[in-house]
């Protein structure tokens, strides 16, 4: 009787064994070998806790991630706003502020971006894409984008506050929560959205690309920074620059990574699909229309508004 529930166990584990494996191949197990099976781990169970155990793991790794990618847009908004408030105490000027800081965010993002390009691999399914360490949750690619998100989420913040609690308008204010608002639609379901590494890894290989636009932004800046001084050569030298390095981060690589999305359409959810795929299409008719001002603006130059797109 004392060894009752132990043969119980032994005979449970054989006709599993002989469901798995054929009757004739569970006959070549040893009678002992439930016995084993039972001493170590649990037996049956216990293989079936140990199956569990991947699953609970990858639930447990996605939590992290979340929060990671919480902590990391807060971060990004907190630098924003620091790097904000100490640059316009040090000059005095609002529009001077915005384009320093809006140079330092396209700096950061175009150079992350364009190191994650430098590392595209081939890929059987839509044409290139970033290696596995890089699209991870933990990896600098992905990092990039939640600081770029926090960089935008903190200058609704600051227009929301000019407007509300000061009355005031910032400059081109509409126009700027227009692009946060479709910006944070397309970049958060790349950041967040990893239940499908596929999926995943697509998403975040197309963003990586499409952000390498944000090249183009530092001239744009820098041409607004020599805007009325007496460095005309250099403001002209840099508006050919713009022009250059527009065609080359938005007309030409716009299209790129629209390709890539979509060869990738069978990885992507059908309604994320045609979200991102919409906003893809729109924005690179917005860069066709602010490469034609541009070009117009460089042969008689003036004033070059911030390019929302």
């Amino acid at each position: 009787q004392a060894h009752k529930p132990e043969q119980e166990g032994e005979h449970l584990c054989r006709e599993l064994v002989t469901a798995a494996m054929g009757g004739a191949a569970a006959e070549a197990v040893p009678r002992g070998q439930g016995q084993a099976m039972l001493s170590q781990g649990g037996g049956c169970a216990g293989s079936m806790d140990e199956e569990k155990k991947p699953k609970q793991n990858n639930q447990n790794e996605d939590a992290e991630d979340q929060r990671r990618h919480c902590l990391s847009i807060m971060q990004g908004a907190a630098v924003s706003a620091a790097t904000y408030g100490a640059v316009l105490a040090a000059t005095g000027s609002a529009q001077a502020t915005e384009d320093i800081v809006d140079l330092a965010h396209s700096a950061y993002t175009s150079s992350v971006a364009a190191r994650g390009m430098a590392t595209l691999e081939t890929h059987p399914r839509h044409l290139v894409a970033l290696p596995a360490a890089a699209a991870a949750g933990d990896g600098r690619v992905v990092r990039m984008f939640c600081h770029s998100i926090g960089y935008f989420f903190a200058d609704v913040a600051l227009i929301f506050t000019a407007l509300g609690v000061f009355g005031q308008k910032p400059n081109l204010w509409q126009g700027r929560l227009a692009h946060h608002f479709i910006q944070a639609f397309a970049v958060l379901p790349c950041i967040f959205r990893s239940k499908s590494k596929e999926e995943s890894l697509a998403l975040r290989s197309v963003l990586c690309i499409a952000y390498f636009a944000e090249f183009s932004n530092i001239f744009l800046r820098l041409s607004n920074m020599l805007r009325n001084t007496k460095f005309a050569r250099a403001q002209k030298a840099t508006n050919v620059a713009l022009l250059v390095s527009f065609a080359a981060s938005r007309m030409l690589n716009f299209p790129l990574a629209i390709y890539i999305f979509a060869r990738a359409r069978s990885l992507i959810s059908p309604g994320l699909f045609r979200l991102i795929g919409s906003i893809q299409a729109s924005g690179y008719m917005l860069n066709l229309v602010w490469f034609m001002k541009i070009f117009k603006i460089l042969l008689k130059p003036t004033k070059l508004p911030s390019i929302e797109c």
